[in-house]
């Protein structure tokens, strides 16, 4: 038995039709969208896709290579110290026509990151903005945007969206801007600073929501279309923009990849995996609730039973 969560390298995402509630622009479809023409892409992100080690990059890796198949892919993403640049430059050129890097320096852990979070405190912008806030990012995508035509920017997650993505080179119809929503970031934040583990974490949270709120709808509002991982984000969107142009591409798993192999151990019929980053505040929630409200009930009817939480950077009070 296997309980996971959404951290899968196997990620294979297929393509979605609008979800029965999005608002459908026949411009687009006229526009030629619609049929199977192969499409250049730029895709934007505040990390890399590749490769897949963590759930965020295991949706854009898998979404990604769907669509190099049958479109022509080029990448401007940013790099933090947690990842090898050349390493993910690697991995995504197997299946990108151009991939651009840019390292972030505001992306650090420990001091940098409290310094900064410090800051957003008495700044009207979000520390999930201040952050990505890279001039070095725009003049790459000014630099990329003016001398290619593209079709659609597809934006990862909306951190980034007061970049000027509508540029073209002389005379070419700017892009259409779509955004990969793979949450509604300000919500969880609001639920934080309700639900948070700490008093202060709590007050930086309810601090910080409402900025990254203004944000992020801002974003959504400037985009042409927005996709989202689960009705219910759908819902959500739609309660603050009731005219987005929306679609559901939930997260996916390749069952293929994930087949057992013939020389597996056999199952034991008696341990449960939970399976996922834990340095992320919705897996340490969810494996805590888990391990205190459910595997209790568990043991009691199964005392044989076992359970085994695999996961990267988990923090101190979880490995206790």
């Amino acid at each position: 038995m296997v309980m996971t969560s959404d951290n899968h390298p196997g990620l294979d995402v297929m393509e979605a039709e609008p979800a029965p509630s999005a608002q459908r622009d026949p411009e687009w479809s006229a526009s030629g969208f619609a049929d199977r023409r192969r499409l250049s892409i730029l895709s934007v992100s505040h990390m890399p896709a590749s490769p897949p080690r963590f759930g965020a990059q295991a949706r854009m890796h898998g979404l990604m290579t769907q669509l190099a198949r049958r479109h022509d892919l080029t990448a401007v993403m940013m790099v933090d110290d947690a990842f090898d640049i050349e390493e993910c430059r690697r991995a995504m050129q197997a299946y990108c026509r151009d991939v651009v890097l840019v390292p972030n320096p505001y992306g650090r852990d420990g001091l940098a990151k409290r310094l900064l979070q410090l800051r957003s405190l008495v700044s009207v912008r979000s520390f999930d903005r201040l952050r990505v806030a890279l001039p070095e990012l725009q003049r790459v995508l000014d630099r990329v945007l003016r001398t290619t035509r593209f079709d659609v920017v597809n934006l990862e997650f909306p951190y980034l969206g007061h970049c000027l993505f509508r540029q073209a080179p002389a005379g070419a119809t700017p892009p259409r801007l779509i955004i990969d929503s793979h949450e509604i970031a300000y919500d969880l934040a609001r639920q934080f600073a309700a639900t948070g583990a700490s008093l202060g974490r709590r007050l930086y949270a309810g601090a910080n929501w409402r900025k990254l709120r203004r944000e992020e709808i801002a974003a959504y509002r400037e985009a042409d279309g927005v996709y989202l991982c689960s009705a219910d984000d759908e819902k959500r969107l739609h309660d603050d923009i009731p005219n987005a142009r929306t679609a559901v591409i939930p997260n996916a798993a390749d069952v293929e990849f994930y087949q057992p192999r013939s020389t597996d151990p056999a199952p034991d019929g008696r341990t449960l995996v939970y399976f996922g980053l834990l340095s992320t505040v919705p897996n340490i929630d969810a494996v805590t609730h888990f391990v205190h409200d459910i595997w209790p009930r568990i043991a009691a009817r199964h005392p044989d039973a076992r359970c085994k939480i695999i996961g990267g950077r988990p923090p101190a009070s979880r490995r206790r």
